[in-house]
C-alpha cells in the first residue's frame, strides 16, 4: 500500500460530512474532498461526485451547534453585508484589524467598515442602536450611551486601540477612553459594489462574504470581498452559500401585478413563506420555510427580464385543509403556457421544473376548480427561478 494512498485516506477521514445542494435540487451527502473556483468534489459511498461552480448552491455542515459569542464581544458590520463578533479590534493607518475567536488575525481597508459596536446592546438600547445604524449621517458618528438613551457626535473617526478611540471634531482631535464609546458609524458617500462568490456562515452567527474560497486540508482559505485573506477552520463554519445571483425565491420578489377575484365576499391575500392561515407551509408531511400560498382566483405576474432559465417549486394543496380543495393552475412565460393542470387536496405534491429561458414575465394563475373556492389553499413550496 503506497504512502500517497495512506496520506490521502487519512486526510479524507479528517474531513467532516457535508450536505451539498445544487441547482438541480437533489442534495448530495458525503465527505468534502475538494473545493476550488471550478467547483466541489464530494466522496460518497458510491464514489466521487463533482459539481461545477455554476451548479453549486450551498454546502452545509450538518450537526454543527451554534454558539453565541460572549456578551462583551465587539460587533462589526461591513459595507458588503458581512458581520461578525470579535474579541479584539484595532484601526491604524486606515487598516482594520479584527480578531475573531478561533481564527487567525486578518486585516482590510477601513473604507469597508460600516459600524462597530463596542458595548453590549440589550432591549431598548438594541433598538436605539439599530436606528443609529440606519441614520443618514453626513460624516462619521461616534455613539455615546447616557443611561437609557444613545447620543452622538459627528466628525471623523481616527485610530482605535484597546484603550482609546481617536475622533476629529472641527480640526480638534479627541482621544476618548474606549469604555466611554458605545459604537461608531462610518460615513460612506458611495459604498463600493462587490460581487461575492460565497457567503460563509460561522457557527457563532457571523457572516463573511468572499470573492473566492478554496479547501486546504481541514481549513478554508477565503479571499474576502472587502479585501484581505483569511484561513478558517472548517469546524468554525456552519454553511457555505454560493447562491448569490444564481437563484431567487419568488417570496423575495415583488410581483409587478397582483389580481384577485373573490368567489364570495371573503378576501384571501396571497402569502409569502407561510400558508394562508399564517402557519408553516406543509405538503406531503414536509414543512417548507420558503414558498407562496395562493387562493383562487389569484393572478401573480413577476418580471424576469430574460435573466433566468428554470422555474422550480413543489406544488400542492396545503395539509391544513385535510384533503379538500380543487383548483386549476396555469403557469405561463410571456404568452407561452408552460403548465395547465388541476390540483386536488387528495393529490400528492407535484415537483415543478419549467423552462423560462428568455422570458420577460412569469405569470401564475390559480383559478376556481370544481368545488367553488372551498379550501383552495394552493402552495408553491420553494418557488424559485434559477439561472
Amino acid at each position: 500500500m503506497s504512502v500517497w494512498f495512506l496520506v490521502t485516506a487519512a486526510a479524507l477521514l479528517q474531513q467532516p460530512q457535508v450536505e451539498l445542494q445544487t441547482l438541480e435540487g437533489a442534495p448530495q451527502i458525503g465527505t468534502l474532498s475538494q473545493l476550488t473556483a471550478d467547483g466541489a468534489v464530494i466522496t460518497t459511498g458510491e464514489g466521487g461526485a463533482t459539481v461545477s461552480a455554476d451548479d453549486l448552491l450551498e454546502i452545509r455542515f450538518p450537526g454543527r451547534k451554534s454558539v453565541l459569542p460572549p456578551r462583551n464581544s465587539i460587533h462589526v458590520t461591513l459595507t458588503d453585508g458581512s458581520h461578525f463578533a470579535c474579541k479584539s479590534f484595532a484601526l491604524a493607518s486606515q487598516r482594520a484589524q479584527p480578531t475573531i475567536e478561533g481564527l487567525e488575525p486578518f486585516s482590510f481597508s477601513s473604507r469597508s467598515l460600516a459600524t462597530i459596536r463596542l458595548s453590549p446592546a440589550d432591549g431598548a438600547i438594541a433598538e436605539l442602536w439599530s436606528d443609529m445604524r440606519k441614520r443618514d449621517f453626513e460624516t462619521d458618528a461616534l455613539i455615546i450611551r447616557k443611561g437609557d438613551i444613545l447620543d452622538y457626535l459627528t466628525g471623523v473617526i481616527g485610530d482605535i486601540d484597546d484603550k482609546t478611540v481617536k475622533f476629529l471634531i472641527d480640526n480638534d482631535e479627541l482621544e476618548l477612553p474606549r469604555e466611554k464609546v458605545f459604537g461608531l458609524v462610518f460615513y460612506h458617500r458611495t459604498p463600493r459594489k462587490t460581487r461575492p462568490v460565497c457567503g460563509i456562515s460561522l457557527t457563532d452567527g457571523g457572516l463573511l462574504l468572499a470573492r473566492s474560497v478554496e479547501l486546504m486540508e481541514s481549513n478554508l482559505n477565503a479571499r474576502l470581498s472587502v479585501g484581505g485573506s483569511l484561513k478558517l477552520p472548517l469546524s468554525k463554519i456552519e454553511s457555505l452559500d454560493f447562491s448569490n445571483g444564481k437563484v431567487v425565491y419568488l417570496a423575495n420578489m415583488e410581483p409587478r401585478d397582483v389580481q384577485y377575484v373573490p368567489y364570495f365576499d371573503i378576501t384571501w391575500t396571497y402569502r409569502r413563506n407561510s400558508n394562508l392561515d399564517g402557519g408553516p407551509i406543509r405538503l406531503g408531511g414536509q414543512t417548507y420555510t420558503k414558498g407562496l400560498s395562493i387562493h383562487s382566483r389569484t393572478t401573480l405576474k413577476y418580471r424576469l427580464r430574460g435573466d433566468y432559465r428554470r422555474f422550480r417549486a413543489v406544488m400542492g394543496i396545503d395539509q391544513i385543509v385535510e384533503g379538500r380543495g380543487n383548483v386549476k393552475v396555469v403557469i405561463s412565460a410571456d404568452d407561452n403556457v408552460l403548465l395547465e393542470t388541476t390540483v386536488k387536496g387528495t393529490d400528492k405534491p407535484q415537483p415543478l421544473d419549467l423552462d423560462v429561458s428568455g422570458a420577460r414575465d412569469l405569470t401564475i394563475l390559480v383559478d376556481f376548480g370544481e368545488d367553488l373556492d372551498i379550501a383552495d389553499h394552493l402552495d408553491l413550496a420553494d418557488a424559485r427561478v434559477t439561472k
